[in-house]
C-alpha cells in the first residue's frame, strides 16, 4: 500500500490561543510613525509541487472548489485572504505577467488577528493535504510516477506570522511531524 506523499496531516497542524500582546519594536515604529501596517501583515506560503498540475487533475480547480467555495469557506471562518499565486495558477498580475514564482497557496491575514491566521493555517493544511491525498491515485490511474517527495510544504512566512507561532506553544503548531 502506498502511503500519501504530502508534508501534512488533515489534523497535523493545530492551533491554540495565541498571546498576541507583545509587540515588536518594528511594529511600535510603524504605529507611531503612521505608515501603513500593511508590512504588519501575518502571511505564509505554501509552496506546491507543481507536477500535480498534470492536465486532468484540476489542482487549481480542487484547491479553490466550486466559485471559490473552498476559498471562501476558509476566508468565512478567519476573515484571512487565501490566493493561488505563481507558475501554473492562472493568475496575472497587475503588469498583464504571471508571476515568476513558484506555484503557492498564499495564506494573509491583517496585523492583530493571529488567532484567526493560525485557524486559517490549519484549514488551508488541511485542504492541501485533500487534495494532494487525491494525486497519487490520479498517478496510478494515468501510468504517471507518484512523486516520493512532500507535494506541498511552507515555502515563506512573514516575520509576524513567525513570531506568533513563535509565542505559542511549541507542541501547538505542527504541519505533519514538524513543528512549525
Amino acid at each position: 500500500e502506498e502511503q500519501s506523499t504530502s508534508a501534512s496531516e488533515a489534523d497535523g497542524l493545530r492551533t491554540e490561543k495565541c498571546n498576541t500582546s507583545p509587540k515588536s519594536a518594528s511594529a511600535k515604529r510603524h504605529a507611531r510613525s503612521g505608515k501603513r501596517l500593511h508590512l504588519l501583515k501575518n502571511w505564509c506560503h505554501f509552496f506546491l509541487d507543481s507536477s500535480m498540475l498534470h492536465h486532468g487533475f484540476g489542482l487549481n480547480q480542487k484547491l479553490i472548489g466550486h466559485h471559490g467555495s473552498n476559498t471562501k469557506k476558509i476566508f468565512k471562518a478567519t476573515d484571512a485572504k487565501v490566493r493561488l499565486r505563481g507558475r501554473g495558477s492562472g493568475h496575472m498580475e497587475i503588469s498583464g505577467r504571471k508571476a515568476p514564482v513558484h506555484l503557492m497557496l498564499a495564506v494573509t491575514s491583517e496585523a492583530g488577528q493571529e488567532e484567526k491566521f493560525l485557524l486559517a493555517l490549519q484549514m488551508a493544511a488541511e485542504l492541501l493535504q485533500q487534495v494532494t491525498d487525491k494525486y497519487p491515485a490520479f498517478c496510478r490511474s494515468h501510468s504517471i510516477a507518484s512523486p516520493r517527495r512532500p507535494l506541498f510544504w511552507i515555502g515563506e512566512l512573514s516575520d509576524n506570522a513567525s513570531a506568533c507561532i513563535g509565542r505559542c506553544s511549541s507542541s501547538v503548531v505542527k504541519l505533519g511531524q514538524v513543528p512549525v
